[in-house]
């Protein structure tokens, strides 16, 4: 017997046994939110997006304005179901009426207590899922079959039939019938207990998503029209669906389930009828997935909301323009509370080291993605264009692939322009690119870059090269993010002059000889860098470059 073969049965018998043993320990507790994989999450993204299409956000993106860490803050204590449909969501956005419905709704119950307290307590289920069901739902023929000889019908009934013979007729013959049929119960075990457990442990999260959908139609009556989807108040079609997914009477226990699957394969053998059965419900466990999975998420954020979040219902504008009145970061815990208005056109930020240019990329990714997929925005007040968000923020060398930090950069830059010319426009957030090369060949392609995603799309750009202000002032306005009193953050029109690189040299010890000089050297290439001479609007601007400029 291979260790593969001991393990498979040992894990069976042992869990059975705890299960007599141990009779009011239930497994059926709430799943912790490390429980699942970010693969696991992202499944219901993937399973319902073109790869390479521009308008979902790609993973660079989500990483870089913090997608993951945002989840974590609303939905930390929910269900798998939330999780995916916040991701799917996030990334892909919505159309505009159901970002707008979404939103409407988050606004009633955060004020609500009564469907607050209905909700929170039908979606109870959902918090015991140990798997999730998107693949199973939203990718055709992923639902996967057992070998064709675990597929005999009424094994369970020749198991059982076999002991009784041998109960009434004990013989030579009738034992070597009932052990044969033990040997094949084996080798069916050992071949499908993987895949037992998890059909198991999916339809378990099935029954569990439709439980909740029974709990919402039977617990939510009385809550305002049009606060539930419909497939959540039709009660005929929630039956259908329960009893098409109803295990056997002896699967109902887990306690029995374990020994009729040890000794007669109970399980096994209805495995390919239930999957079936669940392939012919698919459209309607999509329509409940999804709905249960928005309410979930609409009450998660309209707890946050009651407990200090701040979100405001926002207004699409169709010119370009990005308008925020008191826009905050809900990950950190000193606000922006900025006010600014883009007036259309994109942005050069300048800006002292450390004082939040990184930051306010973040803040207005976010509150754009959030307002393109829920309708809502992190400010006091919002004017938003309904566009996906594409970053370049934080890009790094890698060993693996052989690229160093300018060929990374490069290539990201290159997939940023690919994105950028497409019909749909876009908000790029671009912090320090090209920082790969030298001052010379950085500020290039750095201009020429920006200014072709500029073209037909909205850029948002921090860098401490701000003769980048100068050649890219025919499409990009230059602002400075300066500290406001009391205690606050402002966009002031114009270039940073006075830097703070040199001024944080005395925080690590210098020598003052060596600080002298580089103060020296800043004031001079300061003066040079912020009143260019000799440079002519053409080198980057619509018509072609002229390279006939005089030298300084």
């Amino acid at each position: 017997m291979t260790p593969y073969v001991r393990n498979a049965l040992w894990s069976r018998i042992k869990r059975a046994s705890t299960a007599i043993f141990a009779p009011g320990e239930s497994a059926d507790q709430d799943v912790p939110f490390e429980w699942f994989s970010t693969k696991e999450v992202s499944e219901y993204f993937d399973a319902s997006h073109e790869s390479q299409s521009f308008e979902a956000m790609d993973d660079k993106t989500y990483r870089e304005i913090d997608g993951a860490s945002y989840a974590r803050l609303l939905l930390n204590n929910r269900s798998i179901f939330a999780r995916q449909f916040f991701e799917q969501r996030f990334r892909v956005g919505s159309k505009p009426d159901e970002a707008q419905a979404f939103a409407e709704i988050v606004m009633q119950l955060s004020t609500n207590d009564n469907a607050l307290d209905a909700i929170g307590m039908s979606v109870k289920p959902l918090l015991k899922a140990q798997q999730e069901v998107a693949s199973v739902l939203f990718r055709p023929g992923v639902i996967a079959m057992p070998p064709d000889f675990a597929r005999l019908r009424h094994l369970d009934i020749l198991g059982v039939g076999l002991c009784c013979i041998l109960a009434v007729w004990p013989s030579v013959t009738t034992l070597s019938i009932l052990l044969a049929y033990l040997v094949f119960s084996l080798c069916v075990q050992v071949r499908c207990y993987r895949f037992l457990k998890v059909w198991t442990n999916k339809r378990s999260a099935l029954q569990k998503l439709v439980a909740t959908a029974s709990n919402i139609q039977a617990r939510c009556q009385s809550l305002p029209k049009g606060l539930l989807p419909s497939i959540l108040m039709d009660q005929p079609r929630l039956e259908k669906v329960v009893v098409a997914l109803e295990a056997g009477m002896l699967a109902r226990s887990s306690i029995t389930a374990e020994y009729a699957n040890l000794l007669f394969l109970y399980e096994y053998a209805r495995a390919t009828n239930e999957s079936q059965r669940v392939a012919a419900q698919l459209d309607e466990l999509k329509e409940i997935y999804e709905a249960v999975s928005r309410l979930e998420l609409q009450f998660a954020i309209s707890q946050r909301v009651r407990n200090g979040l701040l979100i405001c219902r926002s207004t699409e504008t169709h010119d370009g323009l990005v308008s925020f009145q008191g826009l905050l970061h809900p990950l950190i815990s000193l606000p922006l509370a900025l006010n600014f208005n883009t007036r259309g056109r994109s942005l050069f930020i300048s800006g002292q080291n450390g004082i939040g240019k990184s930051t306010l990329l973040r803040a207005v990714g976010l509150s754009v993605t959030v307002f393109r997929a829920f309708g809502y925005a992190h400010a006091q007040a919002a004017t938003l264009p309904r566009v996906a968000v594409w970053s370049s923020m934080q890009v790094d060398d890698s060993v693996e692939e052989g690229r160093s930090l300018y060929m990374s950069e490069l290539a990201r830059a290159s997939r940023l322009l690919e994105v950028g010319g497409q019909a749909q426009p876009v908000l790029f957030l671009v912090d320090e690119l090209f920082r790969g090369t030298n001052y010379l060949e950085s500020v290039a392609a750095c201009a020429s870059v920006l200014h072709s995603l500029s073209q037909q799309n909205l850029v948002f750009d921090t860098s401490h090269n701000v003769v980048l202000a100068t050649l890219l002032r025919e499409r990009f306005d230059a602002v400075k993010l300066m500290k406001s009193e009391p205690s606050g953050l402002e966009l002031v029109p114009g270039v940073l002059i006075t830097t703070n690189g040199v001024e944080l040299m005395n925080a690590y010890q210098f020598e003052s000889g060596v600080i002298a000089r580089a103060n020296a050297i800043a004031s001079w290439y300061a003066d040079y860098i912020t009143h260019p001479e000799n440079i002519s609007s053409s080198l980057v601007g619509d018509q072609e470059a002229s390279l006939s400029t005089e030298p300084r």
